[in-house]
């Protein structure tokens, strides 16, 4: 009896021990389910602030453990949960007629404030979808997404047309919205909502057409073989489809719609074709649209990013030939008697070496490395053999010389700086070997003159450093003088010997263009143009002018602006002037001119629309003004392309900004579409350029085959990744 007592105690114990180690988490359950927890808050209109009766509240435990509650607000908005569990993470989901859900995760505590959740009015975007003659299409798939613009989510929503082509989608936040309409047969639309307002309801009818297409094949005249890459682009005034042939000389394009087009066949190895109002029917596949491209002329091109050397540097030139695999090189030296000639040669192509009688220095044949048959083919050449100091001519030649092209470079110890005034032309010679100033040099004067002047008058005398005429008896070891040039319309006007620092200061106020030549010791020379004293100018006034986008198709309307700006020791507004703007085509045809006056803030702004028949390519917008017999001008371009949107961009990002010579230069490459996913396993070709810096947006007359100086020079590295 007394162990049953004993046993019965033991227990009593035992309780009471573990009701006193764990008093907290009992009493959290028992507060858990008293009704002294209570969670109440109003449901409101965001714009007007009024309560939302019969808002449908509801939380649900995210672990979809203890805690779950649905409960409707009265008139006023106000709701009121009791026997609420605070601490818990909930799924809070607030739903009411004609307002956009309230959604939101988290954990909710207890709290003596009142809740407040505020609802948007719902948007609704419906319509009908039909065919092409006005019936009712079922079944059409419809998804719109929202572009994020406004700080909606990024979901998408389908839905599908009913027997009647009706669609509908309620519950829009406000923002904008891309909707588009597919079903198998019919060419896919998409339209863009700019901006659904919050209770907007957005009508939005949509047609779709069956498809049509066009296909055909492509063959290279005489040789009757596929022509493969060719492109072939058809267009509309609203709309322009585009193809690549494949391997087998086929082509097509799908997903036409209705119209008159016109089908363009182009590429860069091959003559344009074009074949003119094709005339495209619904549901109908247009077959056997054949054509015979026909290759363009053979052709090389030798070019370098620079046309003078030093005795140490590594002599370069980047060729480029268009079905010409194998070409032959000859480096010919120019006389000295006729290296001042030479200076004045406009086009070296018409130059034949043997009538010259130029001697051949060397020669070898290349054969151009991966070469494709109907695209432009590029390589370097490098000069294996070091050159003496002298000018010197490049000919490649290709097809037993049917086809060359040819330069003029030089190889010279001679480096000259020239700055020109209005009332002077300073000149400063250098040599490039040692960096020192190279005293004594000896420097000639040539000034433009027109070609109908015939000016006798004899050169001035040479003037040393210290002021003294030159009575010619120097014996310091000079090339002879380059000689007056008449029949390029260049006259000697003045010679003289630079100081002990490389310097001549030549005072002239002719406001006509001097080259300047500078002869070394060992006979080598250099030469720069001084251009227009009066071209300061054009940094005293300047013209900005701005189109509302880069690229226009045939039929858009430009909108441009004109700024105008002087400088008074800053730049102000140039107002109230008169100018005159001028739009040119590609080939350079005035398309429009007309004198207008900037307004009070030195601004002009027009418009011009181009026409549908206009020539795809760059347009210019020039401005120019006259000013104390000095013409100030400015200019911007434009581009008129049958262009479509890319599907991907391509971003390069340097390591650094800037580098030094000897340092290695690493650059981040990144391709992904412009949906956001990246471009996965996609081969890359890369080509690593040197461009020569200038100080002036020229391109010089000696670089006569520059296409524009904006464009890639010398290839330093290429390769595949």
């Amino acid at each position: 009896m007394f162990i049953k007592f004993l046993k019965t105690m033991v227990k009593i114990f035992f309780l009471l021990s573990a009701y006193s180690i764990y008093p907290q988490e009992a009493k959290v359950v028992e507060e858990s389910f008293t009704s002294k927890n209570i969670y109440e808050g109003y449901v409101l209109e965001a714009k007007t602030k009024r309560g939302i009766e019969n808002a449908i509240v509801e939380m649900k435990n995210q672990n979809l453990g203890v805690g779950y509650y649905s409960v409707k607000t009265d008139k006023k908005g106000f709701f009121q949960i009791k026997d609420f569990i605070p601490e818990i993470n909930y799924k809070l989901s607030i739903q009411a007629s004609g307002y956009v859900n309230f959604t939101s995760e988290g954990s909710i505590a207890q709290t003596k404030e009142i809740a407040k959740y505020f609802l948007e009015k719902e948007g609704i975007l419906h319509g009908v979808v039909k065919d092409s003659r006005g019936k009712n299409l079922e079944g059409v798939e419809v998804k719109i997404k929202p572009d994020n613009y406004y700080g909606n989510s990024n979901k998408s929503f389908t839905t599908s047309t009913n027997a009647k082509g009706y669609y509908k989608f309620e519950k829009l936040t406000e923002g904008s919205y891309s909707v588009s309409f597919e079903k198998a047969g019919r060419i896919s639309e998409t339209a863009r909502i700019k901006k659904l307002k919050s209770g907007e309801k957005f009508h939005l009818p949509m047609r779709l057409f069956k498809t049509a297409s066009l296909s055909g094949m492509i063959l290279i005249e005489d040789l009757k073989v596929p022509a493969i890459g060719i492109n072939a682009v058809l267009s509309s005034l609203r709309v322009t489809h585009s193809a690549v042939t494949f391997s087998n000389g086929q082509f097509r394009i799908e997903d036409i719609k209705p119209g008159k087009y016109n089908l363009k066949i182009s590429h860069r190895g091959f003559h344009e074709i074009t074949k003119e109002n094709i005339i495209i029917t619904e549901g109908k596949d247009f077959e056997k649209q054949n054509f015979i491209v026909k290759p363009k002329e053979p052709g090389i091109t030798v070019s370098t990013n620079r046309y003078v050397f030093s005795p140490a540097d590594k002599i370069q030139f980047d060729l480029r030939t268009f079905r010409i695999e194998k070409v032959n090189i000859k480096v010919y030296q120019i006389p000295e008697n006729l290296q001042a000639e030479m200076l004045f040669v406009q086009d070296s192509s018409k130059i034949d070496a043997k009538e010259k009688k130029f001697k051949l220095i060397t020669q070898w044949e290349e054969t151009m490395r991966n070469f494709q048959l109907y695209d432009w083919n590029y390589m370097q050449l490098d000069l294996k053999e070091k050159l003496p100091t002298a000018t010197y001519m490049i000919e490649v030649t290709g097809e037993g010389n049917k086809y060359y092209s040819k330069k003029f470079f030089s190889v010279t110890s001679v480096g000259i700086v020239v700055k020109r005034s209005i009332d002077s032309v300073f000149v400063y010679a250098s040599d490039l070997i040692s960096n020192l100033p190279m005293a004594g040099a000896k420097f000639y004067f040539y000034e433009d003159v027109p070609p109908t002047v015939k000016d006798t008058k004899a050169a001035q005398p040479v003037v040393t450093p210290s002021g003294e005429e030159d009575n010619g008896d120097n014996s310091e070891p000079y090339i002879e003088k380059p000689s007056v040039v008449s029949s390029f319309n260049f006259k000697l006007i003045h010679e003289a010997i630079a100081d002990e620092f490389g310097i001549f200061q030549f005072p002239n106020k002719s406001s006509r263009n001097i080259l300047v030549v500078a002869v070394g010791k060992d006979g080598s020379n250099a030469f720069s143009e001084t251009g227009n004293p009066k071209s300061y100018a054009n940094e005293q006034n300047k013209f900005f002018i701005y189109t509302d986008r880069p690229v226009y198709r045939a039929g858009d309307t430009v909108f441009f602006k004109i700024i105008g700006k002087k400088s008074e020791g800053r730049f102000l507004p140039d107002a109230k002037v008169k100018v005159k703007y001028t739009i040119l085509n590609p080939q350079g045809e005035n398309l429009e001119s007309k004198d207008v006056e900037l307004d009070e803030w030195g601004t002009y702004s027009g418009e011009f629309t181009s026409k549908n028949q206009d020539a795809l390519g760059e347009y210019g917008i020039n401005v120019s003004k006259g000013e104390q017999g000095v013409a100030v001008n400015g200019s911007a371009y434009f581009f008129i392309e049958q262009y479509r949107k890319p599907e991907y961009k391509v971003e390069i990002t340097p390591s650094e900004n800037a580098y030094v010579n000897g340092e290695t230069a690493e650059f981040k490459v990144e391709a992904k579409y412009f949906f956001g996913a990246p471009l996965a396993n996609a081969n890359v070709s890369f080509r690593f350029y040197e461009n020569k810096l200038r100080d002036t947006n020229t391109t010089y007359w000696w670089e006569e085959e520059y296409e524009s100086n904006t464009s890639y020079n010398q290839i330093r590295m290429e390769g595949d990744k």
